[in-house]
Formats: structure tokens, C-alpha cells, sequence
């Protein structure tokens, strides 16, 4: 059933967006036209530009056409895969699906697994960090999923690391690669001018 939402009304909505002070948009791709998202997001894209307030733009269409290749030109993340559960199993694969764009990812625009689980109760505490670690040498934008309202003193200390979320923050954002597998265990080199560090999961 069509829902509300901006699809003609850009200019309008992304200046509704500018007076209301917001700083982040997910734009989304549920009951389009049927054009294609290479053709709407730009429109909205220009009509943050116009509004008079920086507004973070987040493509999110799924990876359906694989808007690494091309969201940089228009907005400053990218949805790269299908929506998360809060499931090890969809997490990794997640993890997995997001780092085939690993490339396109630098400063300004950023590949985006979708949001973080941690907090939601699904997964095992140490699997939450294996998460929080993954998405942020994924340089993926740490956004919570949980109800930040209730949130237990674990899921703080997880998503409040600062040595993690200072190596999704680093000024060069390079976004880490498997450089080689052996059973379960994978190595992901980070590499950054004269620094090479690994993790090992």
C-alpha cells in the first residue's frame, strides 16, 4: 500500500528538512515509480544542495544496483545490502556482501552494511563486538538499532570503545579487505600510509 513520501516533492521536503535542523537523511526506495534509483536520488541529492543546511544523505536502495559505483557522485553513504537481522548469520553476511564494494569507499562517501544490531538481544555479547569491530574497519556508519532509551551498561561499553570507533574515524578511510583465510579465521589488512595493522576475527 503507498505510503507518503517525497518522491516530486524533493525541493519542498528537503527544505522542510533545512528548517527543521536535521543533519541526516536515509532516503529510501519503498513504493517508487518504478524509475530507476540512478535517476531519483540525484533529484533529491540537488534539492539538499539547495536547501541551505549540510544534511547528510544516506542512499538506501539495497544495493539492488549497486550504488557503490555511483553514490559517491550523489550522496555520502550507500546502502550495499538487504536489511539486517539481529542473527550472527546476518551479520557476517552482511559483513561479507558490503566488503565486494570495499573499493569505493573514502572520505565523504561511505559503504553502509545497514545498522548496528548491538543492544537488540539476538547475539552473544562477544558477537556484538565482533560486530561494532567489523562495521568500524568497514568504515560503515555506526548507526544504532537498539532502543538507545534502555540501553544495558554492556551495549554502552561496546558502542562506546573509543579505540574502535577511532579506527572507523580515522582521517584516511580506507575501508578493510580479507587479505587471506584459513578455516573461520580471516585477516584484514588496514592499510594506511607507513601503518599496516591487521585483525584478525
Amino acid at each position: 500500500y503507498p505510503l507518503p513520501g517525497s518522491l516530486g516533492f524533493e525541493e519542498q521536503d528537503a527544505k522542510t528538512f533545512a528548517s527543521w535542523g536535521i543533519d541526516y537523511l536515509k532516503y529510501d526506495n519503498c513504493h517508487h515509480d518504478g524509475s530507476k534509483p540512478i535517476e531519483r536520488y540525484p533529484v533529491m541529492s540537488k534539492a539538499l544542495k539547495k536547501a541551505g543546511r549540510p544534511i547528510f544523505f544516506s542512499l538506501c536502495e539495497w544495493g539492488e544496483m549497486h550504488p557503490a559505483e555511483w553514490g559517491f557522485h550523489v550522496g555520502n553513504s550507500w546502502r550495499t545490502t538487504c536489511d539486517i537481522t539481529d542473527t550472527w548469520e546476518s551479520m557476517i553476511s552482511r559483513a561479507d556482501q558490503n566488503e565486494l564494494y570495499a573499493q569505493y569507499a573514502r572520505p565523504g562517501g561511505w559503504n553502509d552494511p545497514d545498522m548496528l544490531e548491538i543492544g537488540n538481544g539476538g547475539m552473544t555479547k562477544d558477537e556484538y563486538i565482533v560486530h561494532f569491530s567489523l562495521w568500524a574497519i568497514s568504515k560503515a556508519p555506526l548507526l544504532l538499532g537498539c532502543d538507545i532509551r534502555n540501553m544495558t551498561q554492556e551495549t554502552i561499553e561496546i558502542i562506546s570503545n573509543k579505540e574502535v570507533i577511532a579506527v572507523n574515524q580515522d582521517s584516511y578511510g580506507i575501508q578493510a579487505r580479507k587479505a587471506r583465510r584459513h578455516g573461520d579465521e580471516e585477516v584484514k589488512p588496514m592499510q594506511q600510509p607507513l601503518l599496516l595493522n591487521h585483525m584478525i576475527i
